[in-house]
């Protein structure tokens, strides 16, 4: 399984970021080989659409799960549609969502951030 978290850096040891569309990073976990790859978020500075332009990158990874704190109307509907699992995390570093991924359930984003 694939996971993406919204990052606010390139390291593991970096936080999930509250925020998807205006991320600095998607922080990719691969649970098979247990490694991390970090994409660096180039609609981050968009003077709008940002949520939009994330989502398709999400999407482009082919991740199975999403891990952020919050998700815009737009970014919401494009995740939601795809099937994606989405699902709220943050205040904590990237690693540490992970594994508590594997051992917890998180709470189900389902409904954009209003």
């Amino acid at each position: 399984m694939k996971l993406v978290l919204s990052s606010q850096g390139h390291n593991k040891n970096d936080l999930v970021d509250v925020r998807f569309g205006r991320c600095n990073y998607f922080a990719v976990y691969d649970d098979v080989s247990k490694t991390f790859e970090f994409v660096e978020n180039k609609g981050a500075e968009s003077s709008q659409g940002a949520g939009i332009a994330a989502a398709q990158a999400v999407l482009d990874l082919k991740a199975d799960v999403l891990l952020t704190e919050r998700l815009g109307p737009k970014a919401y509907r494009v995740l939601a549609e795809s099937g994606m699992k989405l699902y709220k995390c943050h205040g904590m570093t990237l690693e540490d969502a992970v594994n508590r991924f594997e051992t917890h359930t998180y709470e189900t984003i389902d409904g954009p951030y209003r």
